[in-house]
């Protein structure tokens, strides 16, 4: 799922249809995974939610790399590295008809007429720039190479403060949550509110049962008669606990 959602934001600026393709990938994996938990593999053990709390950081920098890269592709159009030399035009000495190749082999005509504008070299991946700009925006281009149009700067300037903002966020979120990792140590708090064991919602006590490979529920090894039945911690939406106990399967 991590995979899906990490190439979805990296490639999403020049391949929006990803967004598409990923979530019917991931509609597949749900149900997918939703039938062979409820039909087809054995229960699994309760590990708790330390896994999804531990990948919900991942999400959180896919999302930055999502932010940073989108800012970077938009302000890169149209990626030729081309910029029109404003106040030139093209020299004599190419004027005319022009035969050239692509790299198949293939011939492709090319007429250059008088008058026509003239370009010169302009690294437009500011990714590339040495110190690398961030964020990239408008003011980031050089002097005299400026090739984004009215449009263009007004959106590269919201995607790139946007970017930084996201990307300052999670940074300072995950350097708390190292901090806290580091630093911090956990300290039970709450409230008793005078209440006893037998009344607190959710709490189940230690009842021997055993597990069997195929059956739902565990197999109970004692006799309930003097104990609730909420605290065993589970309920069968078919049947009674009495019909899981393995001590009314004794004579006598």
């Amino acid at each position: 799922m991590t995979n899906i959602i990490f190439l979805s934001f990296f490639y999403s600026t020049i391949f929006p249809a990803g967004f598409f393709l990923s979530a019917f990938a991931l509609l597949i994996h749900y149900w997918t995974d939703k039938f062979c938990l409820l039909r087809n593999w054995a229960p699994a053990p309760k590990l708790g939610s330390q896994v999804a709390k531990s990948s919900a950081y991942f999400f959180l920098v896919a999302l930055a790399v999502f932010a940073v890269c989108s800012s970077y592709t938009y302000a890169g159009f149209p990626f030729d590295n081309a910029c029109q030399d404003e106040g030139s035009a093209v020299d004599d000495e190419y004027v005319g008809d022009h035969v050239s190749y692509d790299g198949n082999g293939r011939e492709i005509k090319i007429s250059v007429e008088e008058n026509d504008p003239n370009y010169v070299f302009c690294l437009q991946s500011m990714a590339q720039y040495i110190p690398i700009a961030f964020p990239p925006i408008p003011s980031s281009q050089p002097y005299g190479e400026e090739w984004m149009n009215e449009d263009q700067e007004k959106g590269s300037k919201l995607l790139g403060y946007t970017a930084l903002a996201i990307a300052l966020a999670v940074v300072v979120r995950l350097v708390h949550k190292l901090i806290s990792l580091t630093f911090y140590h956990k300290r039970p708090f709450g409230k008793t509110e005078n209440k006893k064991f037998s009344n607190v919602e959710g709490i189940s006590a230690y009842i021997p049962q055993v597990k069997l490979y195929g059956y739902p529920f565990p197999l109970i090894l004692c006799d309930l008669r003097d104990i609730d039945n909420k605290f065993i911690g589970w309920t069968s939406p078919r049947h009674h606990h009495d019909f899981y106990n393995v001590i009314y399967d004794i004579p006598g």
